[in-house]
């Protein structure tokens, strides 16, 4: 049976208290009406603020009570001493749920915010009210129209992210949606004075639309209980997640950022292995295993590698390796198809294959990957590109376009799945390049990554993960 957070990710109408058209409600402005203006949510949006007529073109209600119709969900963007007086007349409205966006709560260094938080509670407690935050960003749910920002994508997809804190949820969806992923929720939950971690994960796990679940995590509220709905949630879908406050330092700034009880590290190694879920040690690894789970990925774990430079072909070698993948020799009967098209000097045909000297030969390119894509002792290939190296033509634009769309167009004939590996030198330049290069491998359906090493890695895990879901569900 699902919990009764449905009413939070689609809402019939929203309230909006505290935004204004001066600077001190802009930013309220900004995160809130805008987007659900943006994405075109269907319900009635309801701005309040005691002195303004009308925001965006919407009119503004002076108080909550001055509402004609319902309203389902409000969003608080006002000063947190007057946050108990907004909750005693969301009961008196019959408001469901209530996020909270205002800081100086529980994770305030002083007695008054703890206090606040502690009321806020009793209040909801008794009114029936459920409380999002304080002390975040809310919710992201294309499905229903909602978002807290406008740059996010309205189509929907299958992974949820939930997060502590409001900053995280911004990168990371953000630089995921930049790789081609698309989420089914995201719900900064902040100090999770009332709904935690515990709940939404429970939740998600149950959600038809979310296939994988990501999380930030820095504290919990209750131990037990959230292992159990982490062992739950992984037996059904894969649940990565970061810790926030692993060192010492770190844990300090989890009990100023968010009021929540980090815990010793080993505990949380320990919780996550038992569990079934997946740790990562930073935000760009969480993003490399979200963008692995968007994507079918092999299988299995035989890796054909296809490089343009000895040396960086050597390296993407080792990181396969190191990462528990397998770079097979290529066999003598393959070897001969090969080469009978080295009509180029300097291609290198052992795997990884060195493919320099027929870099500007397209029908050169295409047959050869053709013939290692029909190799039978491999799963998978991985094209490794490195823009903005002197010596091998990239410096020709025109040529790397040309490189890059030959062997796009090559891989959507294949059988077999190609992860691209777009790497650039750091001239501003050329990561610009990089980046264009990698909408076009996105645009064609193909999963991209900066660097061998990060697809590497995020490839074994992924394939790790999944068959540890696939066996707890037999």
């Amino acid at each position: 049976m699902k919990n009764n957070l449905d009413e939070l990710f689609h809402p019939r109408s929203i309230a909006i208290v505290g935004v204004s058209n001066s600077t001190t409600g802009l930013l309220a402005s900004r995160f809130f009406v805008k987007p659900l203006i943006d994405f075109g949510f269907g319900g009635k949006i309801y701005p309040v603020h005691p002195k303004e007529k009308e925001l965006l073109g919407l009119k503004v209600f002076p108080s909550i009570t001055d509402i004609p119709g319902p309203v389902d969900y409000v969003i608080s963007a006002i000063p947190s001493h007057k946050a108990p007086q907004l909750m005693e007349e969301c009961i008196a409205r019959g408001v469901k749920l209530i996020s909270f966006y205002t800081a100086g709560f529980s994770e305030s260094d002083d007695n008054e915010g703890q206090k606040l938080e502690a009321t806020l509670l009793e209040i909801a407690c008794r009114g029936n009210i459920r409380i999002l935050g304080p002390n975040c960003m809310g919710i992201y749910c294309p499905e229903s129209g909602i978002s807290f920002d406008s740059a996010f994508p309205k189509e929907s997809g299958q992974v949820a992210l939930i997060s502590q804190s409001g900053g995280v949820a911004f990168y990371i969806g953000r630089e995921a949606i930049s790789r081609g992923v698309s989420f089914s929720k995201i719900v900064s939950y902040g100090n999770a004075s009332d709904i935690n971690e515990t709940e939404l994960l429970q939740y998600l796990a149950q959600d038809d639309e979310t296939k994988v679940i990501a999380a930030y995590i820095e504290g919990i509220k209750e131990g037990r209980k959230f292992l159990q709905a982490l062992r739950e949630a992984t037996t059904v879908k894969p649940v990565i997640v970061l810790k926030g406050g692993s060192t010492e330092a770190g844990t300090r700034g989890v009990l100023s950022h968010t009021a929540s009880l980090a815990g010793a590290d080993i505990t949380w190694e320990a919780a996550f292995n038992q569990a079934g879920a997946l740790r990562v040690f930073n935000p760009e690894e969480l993003i490399d295993m979200i963008v692995a789970s968007s994507h079918p990925y092999p299988e299995g774990k035989r890796v054909a590698i296809i490089g343009f430079g000895g040396g960086a072909s050597v390296q993407a070698a080792d990181e396969c390796e190191k990462a528990g993948l397998s770079v097979p020799p290529i066999p003598q009967t393959v070897k001969k198809q090969l080469g009978k098209l080295a009509l180029v000097p300097g291609s290198i045909f052992k795997n990884p294959i060195d493919m320099v000297g027929n870099f500007a030969n397209p029908e050169e390119l295409s047959q050869t990957i053709q013939i290692i894509a029909g190799w039978e002792e491999v799963d998978f290939l991985l094209p490794h590109l490195i823009l903005g190296v002197a010596g091998f033509g990239y410096e020709d634009l025109k040529l790397h376009v040309s490189v890059l769309q030959q062997m796009i167009n090559i891989a959507k004939t294949l059988n077999k799945p190609v992860i691209f590996v777009l790497d650039s030198t750091s001239s501003p330049v050329w990561q610009k390049e990089a980046f264009h290069a990698r909408q076009e491998c996105l645009a064609a359906g193909f999963p991209v990554y900066p660097s061998m090493k990060q697809a590497a890695q995020a490839i074994s895990r992924i394939q790790s993960l999944s068959k540890s879901t696939s066996s707890d569900n037999r």
